[in-house]
């Protein structure tokens, strides 16, 4: 269904999923750890998969299976909405449920942080927001390498993507890339305070086995070491944060900036759907969410 690399999942942060589990699912996992093969958390709702029928099972893969943990409670339903919330100290990973119960599973890696998400099985996700357990103010960061990557999670005409995050201080430049992989790119989105020549501009481009005419916006609403946010519809824009809107149809990219000028870039690819989506530079990356 969806997998993000190169995030970074720490202590003190709150990873929310939320989506619609399909009519005909029999279970869906989320993997949470530093790879395929370093899975810290296995989280498993079963409804129907060998023997187990409407239980929860949480495992750890560190070079072999663990043991498991079964938990009876299961607030899941076919073809229901679900929302889940995931914490996690060096000691224990703590799981809020759809009915706020708590489930307590522990980190065996004792590891302090995590860049690798993969979530798997008939569901459909549309939310995954990273936040700071205790709202201070600050960003704590999410990304600390140069590019987030997120695939499978597929983005569809006529619905908005959700990105919010901050600029770090001495950002040259960043991007926002839509496609259908990191060479095959419909929407080249990029801010650049001081690059190659160009200060204080917007560059949106496309990438076809080439790079194609630039479009350039000189409205300018980005600031280092400011939050930015990119608001769907149903979670419209919170005071004094800096927020883009990303939409798009089978002819065009709409692109909402902070001080709310519009710009199009053509969809020169004409698709209807696209499931690749990065985000790379100097950005403290907090949530995504699709609408």
């Amino acid at each position: 269904v969806l997998t993000i690399d190169d995030m970074s999942f720490g202590v003190g942060q709150n990873l929310t999923i939320a989506g619609k589990v399909k009519s005909d699912c029999n279970s869906f996992s989320i993997n949470i750890g530093h790879g395929p093969d370093s899975i810290a958390l296995h989280f498993n709702p079963r409804f129907k998969y060998n023997k187990d029928r409407k239980v929860i099972v949480c495992n750890s893969y560190l070079g072999s299976w663990g043991v498991e943990q079964k938990e009876r409670d299961f607030p899941f339903n076919q073809d229901g909405d679900f929302k889940v919330e995931f914490s996690f100290s060096n000691d224990r990973f703590l799981i809020k449920l759809p009915n706020g119960n708590m489930i307590d599973f522990p980190n065996r890696s004792g590891d302090d942080k995590f860049k690798h998400l993969h979530v798997k099985g008939a569901v459909k996700l549309h939310t995954i927001e990273f936040r700071a357990s205790h709202s201070t103010g600050t960003l704590n960061h999410i990304t600390d390498k140069m590019v987030l990557t997120v695939k499978d999670m597929m983005f569809k005409a006529g619905q908005e993507l959700s990105i919010s995050g901050k600029v770090k201080s001495g950002c040259e430049k960043f991007s926002i890339n839509i496609g259908h992989d990191a060479d095959n790119i419909a929407l080249h989105f990029n801010p650049r305070f001081c690059y190659n020549g160009d200060t204080n501009i917007i560059v949106c481009n496309s990438n076809q086995g080439g790079w194609g005419e630039e479009v350039r916006e000189h409205s300018f609403p980005f600031q280092h070491d400011e939050a930015f946010k990119v608001p769907t519809t149903a979670h419209p824009q919170n005071v004094g944060t800096v927020c883009v809107t990303i939409n798009f149809n089978n002819e065009q990219f709409y692109i909402k900036l902070p001080n709310g000028t519009m710009m199009s870039f053509p969809n020169r690819h004409g698709d209807d759907a696209f499931n690749h989506f990065d985000v790379r530079g100097d950005v403290k990356v907090e949530g995504i969410k699709m609408k």
